[in-house]
C-alpha cells in the first residue's frame, strides 16, 4: 500500500461520519421550514399532475 492507497482508504473510512453529520444538519434545516411532515421525490410528472394524484 502505497501513500495515495492510504489516503483513499483513510478518506472511505470518513464517508460514513461525513454524510451522517450532513444529513443531521440539513435535517435540522428542513425541519425549521416544513416541520416534521417532509419528503423529497424525483418529479416524473408536473406538479399539477402530481397534485391530482395526491
Amino acid at each position: 500500500m502505497d501513500i495515495y492507497d492510504a489516503g483513499e482508504q483513510r478518506r472511505r473510512e470518513q464517508y460514513r461520519s461525513l454524510v451522517n453529520h450532513y444529513y443531521d444538519l440539513v435535517t435540522d434545516f428542513y425541519e425549521f421550514g416544513w416541520g416534521q411532515c417532509f419528503h423529497f421525490a424525483r418529479r416524473r410528472e408536473s406538479f399539477k399532475a402530481s397534485i391530482v394524484r395526491h
